[in-house]
């Protein structure tokens, strides 16, 4: 690497200083275009004192011209780096240095070669050369350092005998030396400051870069209308958007002590602080689009969708949780504006239903006890009305099944009961549909215990069940109907050999008037409410209802029922 002047100098920050150092800095100052001066003040510190020595211990060099020649070579050369006579450069350095060369040849020749001791003021700028020029300014001070030891000899008549070849040899010898390892330090030198340069301007770049994204993100998530929290492991809160701090305030507590406004789903059930997503994920607990109301007043809480998200580092232990809040609360509001919409159109449309039904059966009894006549054509027309009245009215009567449980006013008439018996009793009415159908029904009902269930209600669940196995299987194929009671729930459990749903279809199978695309290509009919329904149901019971489907190989559905009796708010 080549060496440089002082023009190469990067930056003035300003290093730490020892405490001669500081004294230097204080005298010429902490600039690279002065720093001549601290690299002539030692040489010109050890010639003072060299003539000092003399003028105590030998006055008469005093006398000779060429000892005094060489303190004025010195004297000058000094005063031109001190006070900047001369421009710090190669021209510059290259002056000063043959001055100081010059002027230790004359100091030496002066006395007689006899202080041949005073030749080793070459190391002086021997090792400014090699500090400033590297290498070449190594070959130089040797070069310059044999001049100094070898022309005065020349001129003094020196003979050419060992001491001589010994004299000439060794000096320029140490100085190569002494200057070769000065060059080898400043490379390294200026290798680490090169290396510090690089890893600096990458510093800055990735600074410079972090701060981008930074400011992007920020900018980004105070744009987003979803509510954004980041905490550590221990609960601090890291990074929060506009939108969530907004939150924040609305169910911020009223005074000291108070719980924060935050309510389960129900709208009255106040969370625990454990229970907060945040705190559920920090415990590796992921919240999957759980609905929560933040506020203190009804009339301004607002509904919000969490999901949340655990934070690992890189050794996999956990570094903290991100929580996402969605405002849902117009969704809500137009959810239960339509729920409201189908129950009073479902209420309404029942009265008249079941009274045309009625009066439909008025007129087959007539007609069965001959008290009017109809003509075939007019009787099967009749029939026609009544069939697609009930399909209506069961139609009504579903719309009004969801609208009560999505209200949460499903009435539940619980008694005693038995679900090997109702299932018994429900699978007598497919038996014959079954067998219509060319499907193989194969029952296994264990006797289970009595329970407390609306046996109207699950009969609808099992007849819903049934009838989709028979409905999506095929000819010729199986469904199966397990009934088992356990320590704390009887289980039934439905398999068919059907049609089979893909997994995407399975995660939205229990949203209301959703249809599996299988059974949309079938062409079978269907509204997609009677699941729906089962769930509802099912729930009320304190239940639980499953499905396992394998496109084109069938589908499996579990219903559990608790053994104990339904809490109070789900049997009304």
């Amino acid at each position: 690497m080549a060496g440089g002047t002082h023009d190469d100098a990067q930056g003035d920050a300003r290093p730490r200083l020892s405490g001669i150092a500081t004294r230097l800095d204080t005298a010429v100052g902490y600039d690279r275009d002065r720093t001549t001066a601290a690299y002539q003040s030692g040489f010109a510190a050890a010639t003072a004192v060299v003539a000092l020595l003399v003028l105590t211990l030998d006055r008469d060099l005093f006398l000779s011209r060429t000892f005094l020649a060489g303190l004025l070579v010195v004297a000058v050369a000094s005063a031109c780096a001190f006070f900047s006579w001369l421009p710090d450069t190669t021209l510059g350095l290259a002056l000063i240095t043959g001055a100081d060369f010059l002027a230790v040849a004359l100091l030496s020749y002066g006395t007689g070669l006899q202080y041949s001791v005073l030749g080793l003021l070459v190391l002086f700028p021997a090792l400014w050369l090699a500090f400033e020029r590297l290498w070449p300014g190594v070959v130089a001070a040797v070069l310059a350092s044999l001049a100094v030891v070898v022309v005065p000899d020349l001129v003094h008549g020196a003979p050419f005998d060992l001491s001589f070849w010994l004299h000439a040899f060794l000096l320029p010898f140490i100085v190569g030396a002494i200057a070769g390892v000065a060059a080898l330090l400043t490379e390294y030198r200026y290798r680490q400051d090169d290396l510090l340069a690089q890893e600096r301007t990458r510093l800055t770049e990735t600074l410079r870069s972090s701060q981008t994204t930074s400011l992007l993100l920020e900018t980004v998530l105070n744009t987003i209308d979803t509510g954004v929290l980041v905490v550590d492991a221990e609960g601090v809160e890291l990074v929060t958007n506009r939108r969530q701090q907004e939150l924040i305030d609305l169910a911020r507590p009223e005074r000291d002590g108070d719980p924060w406004a935050v309510y389960d789903a129900d709208r009255t059930t106040l969370l625990r602080p454990d229970q907060l997503p945040s705190t559920l994920a920090r415990n590796g607990e992921l919240v999957r689009s759980a609905l929560l109301w933040f506020g203190h007043e009804r009339a301004t809480q607002r509904a919000l969708l969490a999901t949340s998200q655990a934070i690992h580092d890189g050794s996999g232990a956990l570094w903290g949780a991100v929580v996402a809040y969605t405002d849902i609360t117009d969704l809500v509001a137009a959810m239960q504006v339509k729920d409201d919409f189908v129950s009073t159109v479902s209420h309404e449309l029942r009265t008249p239903l079941t009274s045309i039904i009625g009066y439909l059966e008025l007129i087959e009894e007539g007609y069965e006890d001959s008290e009017f006549e109809l003509t075939d054509e007019v009787h099967g027309q009749l029939e026609v009305v009544a069939r697609n009245a009930s399909r209506l009215l069961a139609l009504v009567s579903d719309l009004l099944t969801t609208a009560q449980h999505a209200s949460g006013t499903l009435s539940l008439r619980m008694s005693a009961g038995r679900l090997d018996e109702i299932t018994q009793q429900s699978l007598d009415g497919v038996i014959e549909r079954a067998l219509g159908r060319g499907v193989q029904l194969r029952v296994d009902v264990r006797p289970t215990p009595v329970q407390m269930l609306d046996q109207a209600r699950i009969a609808q669940v099992l007849d819903n069940l049934f009838s989709n196995a028979l409905k999506y299987t095929p000819s010729g194929g199986t469904v199966e109907v397990d009934v088992t009671a356990h320590s704390d729930h009887t289980s039934l459990r439905v398999r068919d050999t059907g049609i089979g749903m893909s997994e995407s279809d399975v995660r939205s199978l229990f949203a209301k008037f959703f249809r599996a695309e299988s059974a949309r290509r079938a062409a079978i009919p269907g509204v997609g409410l009677g699941l729906v329904i089962c769930k509802a149901i099912v729930e009320g019971h304190g239940g639980s209802i499953v499905v396992d489907s394998t496109l084109g190989s069938g589908s499996t559905f579990e219903v559990r029922l608790p053994l104990a009796a339904p809490h109070p708010q789900q049997a009304r």
